[in-house]
């Protein structure tokens, strides 16, 4: 925590190479996020580049009232959020390349997989940044901007939705969920 805040002070003051250190630290946690929210490797790092981008933006801002991870997962939801209102109605043909095929993954992960998709928004979110991300109760509910008695009641619907999911024994299939996403568009 000591070095982070090392690193972060110098980034404010100007230094690249603490600034380049610093992202590189975050990067893939940050990227991971946006991936399991956008189902799209390009969306995910177009959005991850636009975090980083307005965090260097905003760094000056940045207090140490929250860690830095937690500061650039609540940037990188602002983003998210802020592209799915962008989104055109519905995908074009060529972004269905990037989710995942069953030969690709394995029979596990494609349930999962499945199991997500058929959360929403809130639920997916939700779950990510707490069980993924490992994100606090309260952490999470400062990124989202919900109470915490909300971000508990969708871990705890979450949790169940995923085990009635995965122990159903439907076929798990993995897809896009842009229409649904997007229909009030």
């Amino acid at each position: 925590m000591i070095y982070e805040r090392i690193l972060v002070e110098r980034a404010k003051g100007g230094d690249r190479r603490a600034a380049e250190h610093v992202v590189r630290r975050h990067y893939p946690a940050v990227y991971r996020f946006l991936r399991h929210l956008t189902w799209g490797h390009e969306d995910a790092q177009d959005l991850a580049q636009t975090t980083f981008l307005r965090a260097s933006q905003g760094i000056e801002g940045f207090r140490f009232q929250c860690s830095f991870g937690h500061w650039l997962h609540k940037i990188a939801y602002r983003e998210y959020q802020r592209w799915l209102r962008d989104r055109r109605e519905t995908a074009p043909l060529d972004e269905a390349g990037s989710v995942p095929s069953p030969d690709s993954c394995g029979t596990a992960l494609i349930a999962l997989f499945g199991a997500l998709d058929r959360l929403d928004d809130d639920l997916r979110t939700t779950f990510l940044l707490h069980e993924v991300e490992g994100a606090s109760v309260k952490e999470t509910a400062d990124i989202t901007g919900v109470p915490d008695g909300t971000v508990k009641s969708r871990l705890s619907r979450a949790r169940a939705l995923l085990q009635r999911h995965l122990s159903s024994g439907e076929p798990a299939t993995v897809r896009p969920k842009w229409e649904e996403r997007h229909e009030s568009s």
